[in-house]
């Protein structure tokens, strides 16, 4: 147990480390100088986006791959670092400024390394093949030399585009190792080094889904269609909304944590599935048409003429019809690329789940009813029979000493025991009707309906012998739509019914009374539920002359069927 220790501790030791980092950088950020407009100055994005990392990082480092979840923690990590730093530096604070500043604006970038290692070990800690090894490792090696040159060139300590204050610009860089004259070609050189590596990750992702199956295959496409949300939501939202870029950063973060940590721990999260997919289909959607849109747009202004905002609205209008059959064919390949056939797959996992759902009530029901026949047994044959044994034990030397006495021990046992089978023969009757075992099916609804003071017709069709499952429910049901015939109908006659066919038992019972009249009662309620236990159906529907009809239809087993 101790060696299990320190690998639930120290991942969850470092997200808590980083957590407070972030806190700390939001309250610094909130009580300095600028107040509410420093924690602006910071970006949402910095103090959001450690909470949506660390997290899922320490749990996967706990009982999942431990190298992915520390990866995720150091994004985590890194981000919060980031975030107290452009604190420190909005709320004015001088010392040590200078490293400040070069870690918020140039050293932060190795969070993209780190999200690339995250990328490529997805969804199982694992690259997809030992000869990834050396790609992976250069490739991240590439990104990690971009961001260190780009730290290390002499001049500012703030990037030329820094969200800082400006002051800042004024301090060097406390790395200056490189000639600052290289910083134009480097920071091109560089922009390319950090992007391309990136084509490795749908790569990699493909070589994993290549050898996928079941489970396995839905996690990496999760995956895979989380990392398409997410780089969508980033590039082409910020395209497209330049003014929520944190916001749509922090969604697309929290979406990717979600199915990373839902992926790699293998929950079931249908609805983030769903969620991913469909925002796939929508982005995908929404960038083809920008691009229509702007290519349109541009061939028009190379024509030399000015759109008007008439023609704006056609063209857009246009693009969308044309992309609304594509619409439908993109999400049936999402669900395909999730689930196998979209339409059959939808159908087998909603019987799936119902199947599991009636396991469960079936079981659920099964342990009530033994919990209650044990309550009976316990509380009420128990005692009985504990007493009449206590009272035989010494019977015998009654008897020898005072007859009248043991006489009336006698009767009071008797009493007893006939007691005591009287709690059998209920508890039988609870399990099963015995009029089904005495009588048969058609014999005991009979007699139902005689107890019931109804003249009731019973017919029969080829019913046979039933099995015991859908025999109990026919006759519970004929019992209660008689019952409720009695009771509201207003008549006094009624027919019942009853035939077999080969896949089941349909029973209907109808009567020419008064017909139905104000809410469902339970009675109802109970009937429909039994029909529906055994998979089958029931309906209640007004007689043609005045009258109610109930007809239930039950399903037998495949043995059960006639041969």
């Amino acid at each position: 147990m101790s060696g299990s220790t320190p690998a639930r501790v120290g991942p969850w030791s470092a997200a808590a480390a980083t957590i407070a980092l972030s806190l700390g950088a939001a309250w610094v950020a909130g009580t300095g100088s600028g107040g509410a407009a420093g924690l602006d100055g910071v970006g949402l994005k910095l103090l959001v986006m450690p909470l949506l990392w660390a997290i899922p990082g320490a749990l996967i480092a706990t009982v999942g791959p431990r190298l992915l979840g520390w990866s995720m923690i150091a994004v985590a990590a890194l981000f919060a670092l980031s975030a107290l730093a452009g604190a420190s530096l909005q709320a004015g604070v001088t010392s040590g400024a200078p490293w400040w500043i070069w870690y918020a604006d140039r050293a932060s970038a190795l969070i993209v390394p780190l999200t690339l290692v995250v990328l490529l070990l997805l969804p199982d800690g694992r690259l997809p093949s030992r000869r990834w090894r050396p790609w992976a490792t250069a490739a991240v090696g590439l990104q990690v030399l971009a961001v260190a040159a780009w730290a290390s060139l002499q001049g500012p300590a703030a990037a030329s585009d820094s969200s800082l204050p400006a002051w800042t610009g004024e301090l060097a860089n406390p790395v200056g190792l490189l000639p600052g004259g290289w910083g134009e070609p480097l920071q091109s050189w560089a922009e390319v080094a950090i992007q391309v590596p990136f084509l490795l990750v749908p790569v990699a992702v493909y070589g994993k889904l290549r050898g996928a199956h079941g489970d396995t295959r839905r996690r990496v496409v999760s995956v895979l269609l989380a990392v398409v949300t997410f780089t969508l939501l980033i590039v082409v939202g910020r395209w497209l909304w330049p003014a929520g870029g944190d916001l749509l950063d922090i969604v697309a973060g929290g979406l990717l944590a979600l199915t990373v940590t839902a992926s790699v721990l293998r929950f079931r999260l249908g609805w983030v599935d769903r969620v991913v997919g469909r925002l796939t289909v929508f982005l995908v959607l929404a960038t083809v048409l920008a691009l229509g849109y702007a290519l349109v747009v541009s061939l028009a202004s190379t024509a030399g003429s000015q759109l008007s905002p008439v023609a704006v609205g056609l063209i857009a209008a246009a693009v969308t019809l044309a992309l609304a059959p594509a619409r439908a064919r993109l999400q049936d390949a999402v669900d395909w690329a999730l689930y196998g056939d979209s339409r059959e797959s939808a159908r087998v996992r909603r019987l799936t789940e119902e199947l599991a759902s009636s396991r469960h009530q079936l079981v659920t029901a099964r342990e009530e009813e033994r919990v209650l026949l044990r309550r009976q047994l316990h509380d009420g044959l128990g005692p009985t029979l504990a007493g009449v044994a206590m009272q035989l034990r010494d019977l015998d030397q009654i008897v020898q000493e005072d007859p009248d006495l043991a006489r009336s021990r006698l009767d009071r046992l008797a009493q007893a025991t006939h007691q005591a089978l009287d709690e059998v023969r209920q508890m039988s009757r609870q399990l099963r009707p015995p009029a089904l075992d005495e009588l048969g099916l058609v014999g005991a609804l009979e007699e139902v309906a005689e107890s019931l003071g109804l003249d009731c017709v019973v017919v029969s069709e080829n019913l046979g012998v039933l099995p015991p499952g859908p025999e109990a429910a026919a006759y519970r049901i004929g019992r209660e739509a008689l019952t409720n015939v009695a009771r509201h109908s207003g008549c006094t006659s009624a027919q019942l019914t009853i035939a077999r066919h080969r896949d089941g038992v349909q029973l209907e019972v109808r009567d020419h009374g008064a017909g139905r009249s104000g809410p469902t009662g339970v009675g109802t309620l109970s009937m429909r539920e039994r029909a529906h236990e055994l998979g089958g159906s029931l309906s209640i529907e007004d007689t043609d002359g005045g009258g109610t009809t109930v007809r239930a239809w039950l399903p037998l087993p495949a043995q059960g069927g006639i041969r």
